[in-house]
């Protein structure tokens, strides 16, 4: 009976933080439709490609997995975005389960019940969960990825690794996860297994070597430039540790609670979203306490130690990588933070006056992210796009037209060229022809523009101006 309340109650709370006014707050942008090209393309026999989407500014191409993946999706939602964002949602909410079900088995049931609840209840989180683009996957392998070290399950790791690097960055920081396990002793070789999981890990770059084969080796020559080339944003080490140790306590304490304005735009894109002083100093203490109460227990329990090697993995991840950071790099440190504060939990529930600590603490943590879910807005929301693409497409009929955005002011980083093509009308050109035409030159019409639209975007609101040419 116990574990039916536990199971109902961490559901329940995951699906109203994740599906909460779902369309309303479904962040779209220019990264969002790039990662909805590519799978929509597969699902349409558009283009079938060897390798999956550009790694930031580096020139480099991850494996092709996570795009064959969300072409399933694709396939099932005809390239509507809200289903993207209802796939990413779900399997934010079956996370929430899974670290239930997987941390009883490392430590303990109570211990998994509030790490679970920390995680279904979460602003921060529910927002990387429902946010659809290439990280969307990073919460639950980086669940996986700790599960199969811990349970020494090498197959399946390789499997889950081979997946987290063809999606995002961050799964570089998982995979150094698992070597470091690996060579720490956490591990426990078995040649035969060790050699099998590294061929299947291996092959998953297979098609990424067939298309250097094909494209005198492009991603080789993009590596060896990132490595080499100057940057003029490279900062020293000691100025780099600060960054990344900062950038660790802000996006640490907005886990637990969420301090941004309501709008929630301005967390789903790169930006200065620091916590001030005061809030800063907060975090440090109950991160001293996390580490306190954690290490105690690290001294006889490999879990333990396991959940602080991968937050040291992801953070040496981020002094290696070159380039500036933001909080969703650290997605990873996401699953052993809600253990570590679920564990931290079940120690202090030892007594009547830790039960009644524990449950203000999280009575507070709950009052504060679940109101600032309900207080939540978008300020270029993603059915004020949809809805300016169908008036355009009223306006134009079957004649051919230009597209292009003025933006008076702050906006975010547009969107709507996706959304002509989800809705079956291309434009003739557009402005993100420079960017993206690879993605859809073959679908653009023949015949010059007899329409220019535009859409002017101010304070977040967008109107509509078709001239004919």
């Amino acid at each position: 009976m116990k574990t039916k309340i536990f199971l109902l109650t961490i559901l329940v709370l995951a699906v109203f933080m994740r599906f909460y006014h779902l369309p309303q707050l479904l962040h779209w942008t220019m990264d969002e439709e790039y990662w909805s090209y590519i799978p929509l393309n597969i699902a349409t026999g558009y283009h079938f490609p060897l390798i999956g989407g550009s790694m930031a500014d580096t020139g480099i191409y991850t494996t092709p997995w996570f795009v064959y993946l969300m072409a399933i999706v694709a396939f099932i939602g005809r390239g509507d975005p809200v289903v993207f964002g209802i796939f990413v949602s779900s399997l934010g909410a079956i996370t929430a389960l899974l670290v239930y079900f997987l941390g009883k088995k490392m430590f303990g049931e109570r211990a998994a019940f509030f790490a679970a609840i920390l995680y279904s209840g979460s602003m921060l989180m529910s927002l990387w969960d429902r946010h659809y683009w290439n990280a969307s996957l990073t919460p639950i392998l980086s669940l996986l990825v700790f599960y199969f070290v811990y349970k020494r399950k090498l197959i399946l790791l390789a499997l889950t690794l081979a997946l987290a690097v063809s999606a995002h960055g961050t799964g570089m920081s998982l995979f150094l996860f698992a070597v470091l396990a690996l060579v720490m002793g956490y591990q426990k070789l078995n040649i035969k297994t060790t050699v099998l999981a590294a061929i299947i890990f291996l092959l998953s770059f297979s098609p990424v070597f067939l298309f250097e084969a094909r494209h005198n080796f492009l991603e080789l020559r993009a590596l060896a430039t990132y490595f080499t080339a100057p940057k003029a944003n490279t900062q020293t080490f000691p100025n780099r540790t600060v960054a990344v140790t900062t950038e660790l306590l802000n996006t640490s304490g907005k886990l637990f609670a969420y301090q941004d304005n309501n709008d929630v735009s301005s967390q789903l894109t790169l930006g200065d979203n620091t916590l001030d002083r005061g809030q800063m100093q907060i975090v440090s203490v109950l991160m001293l306490f996390l580490v306190i109460v954690s290490l105690k227990l690290a001294k006889k329990d490999r879990a333990y130690q396991l959940l602080w090697l991968q937050v040291g993995a992801t953070v040496l991840g981020l002094l290696i990588f070159r380039s500036p950071i933001s909080g969703y790099y650290y997605t990873p440190i996401a699953i052993p933070l809600f253990f570590l504060a679920g564990t931290s939990f079940d120690r202090i529930w030892q007594n009547n006056l830790g039960k009644m600590f524990g449950v203000v603490l999280i009575g507070i943590f709950l009052w504060l992210n679940m109101t600032k879910m309900l207080a939540a807005y978008h300020s270029e929301s993603y059915p004020e796009k949809l809805q300016a693409v169908q008036k355009a497409i009223q306006v134009v009929g079957n004649q051919p037209f230009s597209f292009d955005v003025t933006c008076l002011g702050h906006c975010q980083p547009y969107g709507f060229r996706y959304l002509f093509t989800y809705l079956g009308h291309e434009p003739v050109k557009s402005y993100m022809d420079l960017y993206l035409s690879w993605l859809y030159t073959d679908r653009l019409p023949k015949s010059a523009p007899f329409y220019e639209v535009n859409f002017i975007i101010k304070d977040g609101k967008i109107d509509l101006k078709a001239n004919k040419t």
